[in-house]
């Protein structure tokens, strides 16, 4: 019985012991903060040092990037306690304006450590000129307007839209204007100089009354410079998802009675008319009748088509507005009707001038 007592406790001993020994590495600095620096200066690197607090042996086994742009490096050998080993981290800015947040993931012999770099990079007049070619003063944006894209009714969704802030100085963008189907928000406010900025755009679907694409506009004021007036677009689409068996054999059929309206060669403004029947069981809803050409006027009473019935749409087309020598307008039809929601008549003219 003693004698197990002593190999017990030895045992216990040892294992203790064993723990006790176990290598404990130290890293002296786990986040570097470049500040601000010009994208021409080229590659920057720092240096992230680790130390073995022993007792046992310690190395770094393995490090990797999140990005191309950032590469770490660091020489593979056995740290006896107390040693210290280095890993360097180089980061190229060519053609990475703005603010930078960049992580390396560090696996040692005894266990894993991230490492992040930060710092904000002030781009080259080519760089943002290339990736920011819209000009709204010491604002650049990335494209001209802001577009949500595709949204079904009753969704929400969140876009984002770059800009960069070109000037030596902070820059606060605010909203003077914006359609009730969005709420717009520039983040960070204030931006630093070289830092990018992002219009985010919160979307309510059921906000916009009208479907298919809607066009619209926002204002911004830019700090010191004025007023921007942006274009923004969206399209709205019905949900049919949620339909059941029963309810999409009952659904409306849309019939349109023409796919094309030919005006031949007209010297003043003149009307056709097309016809959209109801070829199911329930009403078809007219939810928008509309075109984008300024030469084309629209009119037609009422907004459902009971069973069997039709409606009458009349376009009328004025060469006035024509551009071009063929006019190939066209008329989108939005309906209920869940097989073909969307329909397009399209109009072919000859303008002699």
């Amino acid at each position: 019985m003693r004698a197990l007592r002593a190999f017990l406790s030895l045992s216990l001993c040892l294992a203790a012991s064993a723990a006790l020994a176990e290598p404990s590495v130290r890293w002296l600095e786990t986040r570097h903060d470049f500040g601000t620096f010009a994208e021409e200066d080229g590659p920057v690197t720092c240096e992230f040092k680790m130390v073995n607090d022993g007792p046992g042996n310690a190395s770094i086994v393995a490090a990797r990037a999140t990005c191309g742009c950032t590469q770490p490096s660091f020489t593979v050998r056995s740290l006896a306690p107390g040693d210290t080993a280095s890993l360097s981290v180089t980061f190229d800015p060519t053609g990475r304006p703005g603010r930078l947040n960049k992580q390396v993931y560090v696996e040692t012999s005894v266990g894993k450590q991230r490492l992040d770099i930060v710092g904000v990079v002030i781009g080259s007049d080519e760089t943002v000129a290339r990736r920011f070619p819209v000009d709204c003063g010491p604002l650049k944006l990335e494209t001209a307007g802001i577009m949500l894209g595709e949204v079904t009714k009753g969704q929400r969704k969140t876009v984002y839209s770059e800009g960069y802030n070109r000037s030596a100085d902070s820059l606060r963008v605010s909203v003077v204007y914006k359609p009730a189907f969005v709420e717009l928000i520039p983040s960070p406010a204030p931006a630093s100089p070289g830092e990018q900025i992002t219009l985010i755009s919160y979307v309510n679907s059921e906000s916009c009354n009208s479907y298919g694409l809607v066009e619209d506009s926002v204002i911004i004021n830019v700090e010191g410079a004025g007023q921007y007036t942006l274009p923004i677009t969206i399209n709205v689409k019905e949900d049919f998802g949620r339909l059941s068996t029963e309810d999409k054999q009952k659904a409306p059929i849309s019939v349109l009675s023409d796919e094309i309206l030919d005006y031949g060669t007209p010297e003043a403004p003149v009307t056709q008319t097309f016809t959209i029947g109801n070829a199911g069981r329930n009403k078809l809803i007219i939810r928008r009748i509309y075109t984008s050409d300024p030469g084309v006027t629209i009119e037609y009473k009422g907004d459902e088509v009971s069973r069997g019935k039709k409606l009458s749409v009349a376009v009328t087309l004025d060469p006035a507005y024509a551009v071009n020598k063929y006019v190939t307008a066209t008329v989108t039809v939005i309906t209920n009707d869940p097989m073909q929601p969307v329909r397009t008549v399209r109009l072919a003219a000859t303008i002699n001038k």
